[in-house]
């Protein structure tokens, strides 16, 4: 699966393979060096690796990231659906405490799922790290749902956050894909380090 974030200066691809518990994001940033994660719910771990360095930057992620505050969404099928990838998606509304989404990337947003298409713990990874970016809900998780497009708005009812898929693909994966290399020097993440 690939997106693309456009709430960023530039933008900026990622490229999504999961597989049961495990999740790998090859992320492509103008002006960053490259760099993939692996996420792993089980463990409750992430692992930021650079390869021109060698080094691999590990993430605790039941231990939030500072300042982040957890909004409970409400969830809400709005009754229409949508094509995006070449997948047909259903748009739903997630919309939290106006109290706990001030100064938030968004306070609204509207996503287009496409159903019973992984068993990877989104929630579980998002609530272990307080992470309140990109909304989510147990509703949408318990029908193994991802997430095709999603928009954002803010407190002015301005667009803030755009992601959208560009390429979605269901196939066999690579275990060795989801593995970390061997010989990296592994080091611990900076202080409120998370994977977002």
């Amino acid at each position: 699966m690939t997106m693309r974030m456009a709430a960023l200066p530039g933008g900026m691809k990622v490229t999504y393979v999961v597989k049961a518990d495990k999740a790998r994001l090859d992320v492509d940033m103008a002006g960053m060096p490259a760099m993939w994660v692996l996420v792993d719910t089980k463990e409750k771990k992430s692992w930021a690796v650079l390869d021109a360095q060698k080094m691999v930057m590990v993430t605790d992620t039941t231990k939030p990231a500072p300042g982040a505050k957890m909004i409970d969404w409400k969830a809400t099928r709005v009754g229409k659906t949508d094509v995006v990838a070449g997948q047909r998606c259903e748009i739903w509304t997630l919309e939290g405490e106006k109290d706990l989404t001030k100064g938030q990337p968004a306070q609204r947003y509207e996503v287009c799922v496409v159903k019973k298409a992984t068993t990877f713990g989104w929630l579980e990874l998002a609530s272990a790290q307080s992470n309140t970016h990109f909304a989510w809900a147990p509703e949408l998780e318990k029908e193994g749902a991802i997430p095709l497009r999603t928009v954002g708005w803010d407190e002015a009812g301005k667009e803030s956050v755009r992601v959208e898929v560009t390429r979605f693909e269901r196939k066999a994966v690579d275990d060795a894909r989801l593995q970390l290399p061997k010989g990296y020097r592994s080091v611990a993440a900076p202080a409120g380090l998370h994977a977002r």
